[in-house]
């Protein structure tokens, strides 16, 4: 899937505004921006990326939330957008309000 730079994105409301981010989500973006290092999520975000179906319906029945939101990430259109503009809306929140949303 190709990933276009979030400047290049156009400015829209998510579909999703004002829902929290979800475990899988919050999972994924951690991942992504590189928070999950080489601990066990690390390394487990990185086996459900490279699985095949065989084995990502394995790791599906341990880790669900973690599972989905990872094949969302690779296969579904604009799922990762949507979870960005969540955490762009989370982050104005917080500054908003002065505190942090943490799941």
């Amino acid at each position: 899937m190709n990933k276009l730079d979030w400047n290049e994105r156009p400015k829209a409301k998510a579909k999703n505004a004002g829902t929290p981010l979800t475990k899988g989500e919050r999972f994924v973006w951690k991942w992504q921006r590189g928070y999950l290092g080489d601990c066990f999520n690390g390394q487990l975000a990185k086996l459900i990326a490279d699985s095949d179906t065989t084995n990502r319906s394995k790791l599906y029945k341990a880790f669900p939330e973690e599972t989905q939101a990872i094949t969302d990430y690779q296969f579904k259109e604009d799922w990762w957008w949507n979870v960005q503009e969540k955490i762009a809306e989370e982050a104005s929140e917080a500054i908003q309000y002065g505190g942090r949303h943490d799941n």
